[in-house]
């Protein structure tokens, strides 16, 4: 419970300690939680010194178990990006789809920051090839709504890295866009016309708008 958070489900915490039930009752008799539900420790200082005696190896695991686990039981994206944050890069597609989903949803929400912190955590996973232009398409856009100067470098990259004609020109309107909020008219002008030139006549709504 150090881990996934007070008010945790008891089945949840006790999965992922590897407990028994009737282990973490015991914990209340102990006075190490507070009795009743939802499961929490006696004080915050409790949880504190439990969590900091933890190995960082073990905490990392147990924050990528936690990630899992919730998951499974279909938590909000948000809460399982945040067990994924607090644990380290391993190369998991699931983590990287996990944190996308999030990023969505912290968007549609209406905070790109957090987007941001998400995607930025997807691409350290590190994604596969595969996905990897779509991420840093995904982290450019959320970071050219965050204003953040570094859509301009990863708005850049995932233009090289795509091959879709529709997608670049996607991509080439945003950086076009970032380009001339930075005064680079010059560029943005290349970009655009570039974007414009892999569309052809594929989609001429999408032209029209990035005119």
């Amino acid at each position: 419970m150090a881990v996934l958070g007070e008010g945790s489900g008891l089945r949840l915490a006790s999965a992922l300690a590897e407990l028994t039930i009737d282990a973490a009752d015991a914990l209340v008799t102990a006075e190490l939680l507070a009795a009743g539900r939802p499961l929490r420790f006696v004080h915050p200082l409790v949880r504190t010194a439990v969590y900091e005696q933890l190995p960082s190896g073990v905490r990392f695991q147990a924050h990528t178990r936690a990630a899992h686990l919730l998951a499974s039981e279909g938590a909000e994206p948000e809460q399982i990006a945040g067990q994924l944050l607090a644990g380290e890069p391993a190369g998991d597609p699931d983590a990287v789809r996990a944190l996308r989903v999030a990023a969505a949803a912290a968007l549609a929400r209406g905070a790109p920051e957090t987007a941001v912190t998400y995607l930025r955590r997807a691409l350290a996973e590190p994604p596969t090839e595969s996905v990897r232009a779509a991420v840093l398409g995904e982290l450019g856009g959320a970071e050219r709504i965050a204003r953040d100067p570094a859509a301009v470098v990863h708005l850049e990259q995932a233009w090289q890295a795509t091959t879709d004609p529709v997608a670049r020109a996607r991509l080439a309107s945003q950086l076009a866009n970032v380009l001339l909020f930075t005064a680079n008219w010059v560029r943005s002008f290349a970009v655009l016309q570039a974007g414009l030139d892999d569309l052809g006549d594929r989609d001429p709504d999408l032209a029209g708008v990035s005119w």
